[in-house]
């Protein structure tokens, strides 16, 4: 089959014993592209909807003038209205770039990558973990990519357009294309992804073999001891080949386990998807208590030669529901988390996701869900690291997109697909959320009719997940559905409303964001008014009562929201300077933190 064409093979081979296998030296490389891009804001009012790109502009760029990873945005889209000292604190501003530039949502990004030659046996894809928001991107004046989304990593084949030399990349951005009631097509998510602008994750220039590993899957099963690998291969050759594939598991260099060897032809432009499953007992589960981790290595060879190596890593363990029960690894877990809404770019630093997470096992804590849109990648590792169970959720955030079009459910759809195949060899995520508070929008019979169609696109790809809709599963027949999930209220608690035929999960909690006296008098008396102290410790108390609670019914999931993003003291008053020595380097490089704007140091 043709290269273009569509493929779909799915092969269950036998894994015989390989022993003493040998791996070659990396078959990939991978380029950081991070550092100061020129730059060039549409500034002439034609900017602040969407548009699309006409020729790329030959002048007016900014030399060095936008740092990538970053944002044009100074002001919080939010907070425009506030009044001070909100506004003056600039708490979402992270680099101090001038402030006319907040007036518009579309801009140009520029770069230049010096490649000595052009390997015709390697494929050059460029990489970005986030383009906030629709984006078009530009090799050489031709188009190599678009992304209508903002929030999810791309990827684009740019070995077409390269030349030996000098290689202009050019980035586009622009805002959301929207229907005619200014009702997005594509999730949109919130915080970050509302108040940010420009290329917010690291970019990358990633060169493979044409004769490659295309993707992995990685399952485990701790009631079986077995694992599964789900792999495709893609043969970019005029030529057919006879491949064969080697596994080992390994840990720190150290092998614990090697199998494989199955022979696979492929044509010219074919590609196949293949399943290996098999037994192990010698593992070490992954677990909160102990994280532990394996590299899933794979060779791919002809004729004896190496052509590519491919390496992930994975956790061995297994979730599953049993009554209202959630088990991992056959012991019953109670989820205990936090999160809350962020708005700057130290969160995307990984110095402050570990103090994030020392701070959930000091209390322990065992949980997250990346609210209103999925996290970095570098961010599950870290949870995959520190033991840090994950609810995976997507940019569906409240239903004011336009859910009345079919395009945008063929988007939301796409979009799920993405996601998982993105995010699938995590250990640490236990759930996919399919969207946060869904229920709220200006159409909820749409959000009803198509929802579930989103929810099946996560349950017929990853059946080793749950996937459900945080804060909204009342919306469909709950009997229908594997966990029940609640927001606020004494609902939370487990005392009416739940029948413990299934999970009762509880996703967000407390009243830390309606912060203020008189939502709180319940709880305390006219201290309150005169005294935050008085008030939170009032906020708290209710939590308490209905933690309690809920505990003494055994609700599977307990996470109060907005504890780190409101209760955190926040000692700095004024503003704080970065300097970095490498701007070249993986993840942001915030130049300030606004006064109060850091939840830790």
């Amino acid at each position: 089959m043709r290269r273009g064409a569509f493929f779909a093979l799915l092969v269950i081979l036998p894994c015989s014993v390989i022993l003493n296998a040998q791996w070659p030296s990396e078959k990939r490389t991978k380029i950081c592209l991070n550092g100061w891009w020129d730059f060039l804001p549409v500034l002439d009012g034609t900017g602040n909807h969407f548009k699309e790109p006409g020729e790329i502009p030959e002048e007016g760029w900014l030399v060095n003038a936008m740092i990538v990873p970053g944002s044009w945005v100074t002001t919080s889209t939010k907070g425009e209205n506030a009044e001070p000292p909100w506004t003056e604190w600039r708490i979402s501003d992270s680099y101090s770039f001038p402030s006319e530039w907040n007036q518009t949502n579309t801009a140009w990004y520029r770069r230049y990558l010096t490649i000595s030659s052009i390997d015709k046996a390697r494929k050059y894809f460029l990489q970005f973990d986030g383009i906030l928001r629709e984006s078009w991107i530009f090799i050489n004046g031709h188009i190599a990519g678009h992304r209508k989304e903002g929030t999810l990593f791309s990827e684009h084949d740019i070995t077409p357009y390269l030349i030996p030399g000098n290689n202009e990349i050019v980035v586009y951005i622009t805002d959301y294309r929207r229907d005619e009631n200014n009702r997005a097509y594509v999730h949109v998510g919130s915080d970050q992804m509302d108040n940010q602008r420009g290329i917010w994750g690291d970019v990358n220039l990633d060169e493979r073999p044409v004769v490659r590993i295309q993707d992995l899957t990685i399952r485990t099963s701790t009631r079986k001891n077995e694992i599964t690998l789900i792999y495709k291969l893609i043969n970019e050759t005029k030529k057919s080949i006879t491949l064969r594939t080697d596994f080992t598991i390994s840990e720190n260099n150290r092998i614990h386990k090697s199998f494989g060897g199955q022979k696979i032809t492929l044509k010219p432009g074919e590609y196949g998807t293949y399943e290996c499953i098999e037994p192990w007992t010698g593992y070490i589960p992954w677990s909160p208590n102990n994280p532990q981790l394996y590299q899933l290595n794979i060779q791919l060879s002809a004729n004896g030669n190496a052509l590519d190596y491919y390496t992930e890593r994975f956790g061995f363990r297994e979730v599953w529901i049993e009554g209202h029960n959630i088990m991992l690894n056959g012991d019953i877990i109670h989820l205990r988390g936090e999160w809350g809404h962020k708005f700057h770019f130290g969160f995307f630093r990984p110095e402050y996701v570990r103090q994030w997470f020392g701070m959930l096992k000091e209390l322990n804590m065992n949980y997250i869900r990346t609210h209103a849109f999925p996290h970095p990648k570098f961010m599950i590792d870290l949870a995959d690291e520190n033991g840090i169970l994950v609810s995976l959720e997507s940019a569906w955030f409240f239903s004011y997109q336009a859910t009345d079009k079919d395009e945008f459910w063929n988007n939301a759809k796409e979009y799920a697909r993405d996601i998982v195949n993105r995010y699938k060899n995590h250990p640490s995520i236990i759930f996919w959320s399919v969207g946060n508070e869904v229920r709220w929008g200006w159409d909820i019979s749409e959000v009803i009719a198509h929802g579930p169609e989103v929810q099946k696109v996560y349950e017929d790809l990853d059946p080793t997940r749950v996937a459900f809709s945080d804060g909204s599963t009342s919306l469909w027949d709950e009997r229908t559905q594997k966990i029940i999930s609640r927001h606020y209220g004494m609902e939370c608690s487990g005392e009416d409303g739940w029948d413990r035929s299934k999970p009762l999960n509880v996703g967000e909690l407390g009243k830390w964001h309606y912060g203020q006296p008189i939502d709180n008098l319940v709880w305390g008396n006219d201290e309150i008014f005169a005294s935050f102290e008085k008030c939170v410790t009032a906020i708290a108390q209710e939590a308490a009562d209905i933690i309690l609670q809920a505990r003494s019914n055994e609700v599977s999931c307990l996470f109060p929201w907005n504890l780190s993003c409101l209760d955190n003291y926040r000692s700095s008053t004024v503003e704080i300077k970065h300097s970095w020595p490498d701007f070249t380097t993986p993840y942001a490089k915030p130049l300030r933190t606004a006064p109060y704007g850091a939840e830790f140091t």
